[in-house]
């Protein structure tokens, strides 16, 4: 079974990219233990801090080497965060789009006065050139032209995930094939004190939930696989309560 991860920290299966790091059982996240429990092999990955457009990429990518994948989970990332080719400087533009310093390990990547060059960029493009509007127009874009996989690549089954409130309402607007769930991620974080974006967040919890929550949505990532013909094409009701989120 070949299944496809394409979005952000929320599907970001971190040993896959750095192999030599052992993450302990309780800290995989519910992508890892769905692809574990299937037997399945790791074909993509989420990039933690990434933007809509990374999973764009990785899924014209794996098009272009010739993958045929069963499933696709696509999460719908938070609208602002930048993206950029090379890695190395999509440290600095996740750093920032999470209102924090680029972690001291990191440093290593960049020669010096590389990366103070790059924050002051940051700093003058969102002062000087930065549209709200527009970027939030461009990014409705990228969630509508994920959401039309579906009618392109009948042969394989795709599951959607919205991260926020706002990509899940324009997930609704436009959705038509496959399946997409009817909840943001980020209330789930929320409930656990822990967001993604601009709100500080605890960096030892993978994936912005605890060990607990992770088992338990990778057990509805499952159902809605394996019973992917009773939910097709429509927008399928979450259940907060299971979370012990009852004021949603």
């Amino acid at each position: 079974m070949k299944i496809g991860l394409f979005g952000d920290s929320y599907i970001d299966i971190v040993w896959h990219r750095w192999p030599t790091y052992r993450v302990p059982p309780e800290k995989k996240i519910w992508a890892q233990r769905l692809l574990e429990e299937l037997d399945a092999p790791v074909i993509t990955s989420g990039l933690g801090g990434s933007n809509q457009y990374y999973a764009i990429t990785q899924w014209n990518e794996a098009q272009a080497r010739g993958v045929e994948f069963d499933y696709a989970f696509f999460t719908f990332t938070w609208d602002n965060r930048l993206y950029i080719d090379d890695p190395k400087w999509q440290k600095i533009l996740s750093a920032h789009a999470e209102n924090r310093a680029i972690y001291e390990e990191d440093r290593h990547l960049f020669q010096p006065g590389e990366a103070e060059k790059c924050i002051q960029a940051l700093g003058l493009y969102y002062e000087v050139l930065h549209n709200q509007a527009q970027a939030q127009f461009n990014y409705e874009q990228m969630v509508k032209w994920c959401l039309d996989l579906p009618a392109q690549f009948p042969q394989t089954r795709f599951i959607f995930l919205p991260n926020t409130e706002l990509s899940r309402e324009m997930a609704k607007r436009h959705f038509a094939r496959g399946v997409l769930l009817d909840f943001a991620f980020e209330t789930i974080s929320a409930h656990e004190g822990d967001l993604i974006g601009v709100t500080p967040y605890q960096m030892d919890r993978v994936g912005h939930m605890s060990d607990e929550y992770h088992t338990m949505f990778k057990d509805i990532a499952k159902d809605l696989m394996l019973n992917y013909n009773q939910y097709e094409n429509q927008i399928v009701p979450f259940d907060y309560g299971r979370f012990g989120i009852t004021n949603v």
